[in-house]
């Protein structure tokens, strides 16, 4: 009878630990192994990259990262649809690292059939938190103009200004939404036929990510770094916290109660003391 008490003890111990109810928010860490089949997959929405009229659009794309590495190519956040076909167009962002021969945080638009921009600035930090904005607006970030072109992107790591640029593209050749039926992912790419690309992944944790259908200015970027949104800004098209586990790991809920997201792969979720 001891024995038996004893087990169903044991089994109502395992249960309670299972059981996470809204009011039991356990602060923790989302780490995504991205170099080994890791990823957040957040759905397909063309809202993600879509932002008014072609040629006219602007966004802000900003969220915190901790990366473990810095070697190589990966993605961190992409709505991009990169060519594995030679036959699609790449259309939509992404917020990428290149660090062969250098060290680069880079954001590629997609412009068309093998037509990118891709402004990039020095990064090598790891194992801390960074935050991380690029702020688009093709008619000029701020307003701003420079040679008479429009300052289409700014890019910020922890509110400083890293990078400041017009488009490296002819006029003619306007940021293309991605209206494929492709998924946003973070610490990973897809390719434009939806499959995940291997070699692109990246191993890391993030946190508090948005993204507005506004150009931040640099003040308001240091004001979102310091008081992440809540979900009501009418600027808002979408953000996650990760800053506690999830109560379904295959339906995260967004800020806005619009979207999910769903963890695939290889994670963890780090509990915080």
């Amino acid at each position: 009878t001891a024995r038996l008490l004893k087990e169903s003890d044991e089994k109502i111990a395992e249960f309670k630990a299972t059981v996470r109810t809204e009011d039991l928010l356990v602060p923790a860490e989302l780490e995504v192994s991205g170099k080994n089949g890791g990823y957040i997959d957040f759905g397909a929405h063309p809202e993600y990259s879509t932002f008014g009229e072609v040629g006219k659009q602007a966004f802000t794309v900003e969220f915190w990262v901790k990366l473990k590495d810095v070697e190589g190519f990966f993605y961190l956040i992409s709505t991009f649809t990169d060519d594995d076909t030679n036959n699609h167009e790449r259309k939509g962002w992404c917020v990428n690292s290149y660090n062969y021969g250098g060290n680069n945080m880079r954001m590629t638009y997609g412009m068309g059939f093998n037509d990118l921009m891709e402004p990039a600035f020095g990064f090598a930090t790891v194992n801390e938190w960074v935050h991380l904005a690029v702020v688009t607006d093709e008619t000029g970030v701020d307003g701003e103009m420079n040679g008479g072109r429009p300052v289409m992107t700014k890019m910020y790591m922890n509110g400083e200004l890293k990078l400041s640029t017009t488009s490296h593209q002819d006029a003619s050749k306007p940021y293309a939404s991605n209206d494929s039926n492709v998924p946003m992912v973070a610490f990973g790419g897809m390719s434009a036929t939806g499959n995940r690309i291997g070699d692109k992944g990246a191993n890391g944790s993030m946190k508090h990510l948005h993204i507005w259908r506004t150009a931040k200015t640099q003040d308001e970027i240091r004001r979102v770094m310091e008081h992440p949104g809540n979900g009501t800004e009418d600027d808002l098209v979408c953000g996650w916290t990760f800053a506690k586990m999830a109560l379904d790991d295959q339906e995260i809920k967004d800020l806005t109660g619009k979207y999910t997201a769903k963890l695939v792969g290889d994670y963890r979720w780090i509990e915080l003391e």
